[in-house]
């Protein structure tokens, strides 16, 4: 059985929220208590690491686009460091080739496929993009202490 959600879903409600606040603010922060009290604290904080996921290839694939389309063609974006471009444009670039293939790949399956099968792509999704997010955050959290409060 395929598990459909509803535009009042208390996980839909929040995930607008989420994309309306950028993942910040008091609003979102209130957003995800009632998230919480109706869903448990487990499955809210799941749909809130989904958020950021999702958020985080947003900007991710937009970046590279911006980079592709914009800076290689002459266009560059006012402000835009080239060398940052290029570095992200490197590290980057290959877990977005994994992900575009794997998405051909499911383009070639059934719409309707048993809820096991969807939940093990989602993972191996994850899986093939942490890869490349968790070396980032490591160096985040050991650089932490050293940062301005």
């Amino acid at each position: 059985e395929i598990k459909t959600l509803s535009g009042n879903d208390p996980m839909v409600v929040y995930a607008r929220k989420f994309g309306e606040c950028d993942g910040r603010g008091a609003d979102l922060e209130e957003a995800f208590t009632v998230l919480e009290k109706a869903v448990g604290a487990g499955s809210a904080s799941a749909c809130r690491a989904h958020c950021w996921f999702l958020q985080w290839g947003s900007i991710a694939g937009n970046t590279l686009l911006s980079f592709y389309q914009g800076r290689l063609v002459g266009d560059a974006k006012s402000g835009s460091n080239v060398l940052f471009e290029i570095a992200f444009a490197a590290y980057y670039t290959p877990c977005y080739v994994l992900i575009s293939a794997t998405s051909l790949l499911l383009k070639a399956l059934p719409s309707k496929v048993p809820n096991v099968v969807s939940s093990a792509l989602g993972c191996v999704l994850t899986c093939v993009a942490s890869i490349w997010i968790v070396p980032l955050g490591v160096v985040g959290l050991a650089t932490a202490p050293f940062r301005k409060k």
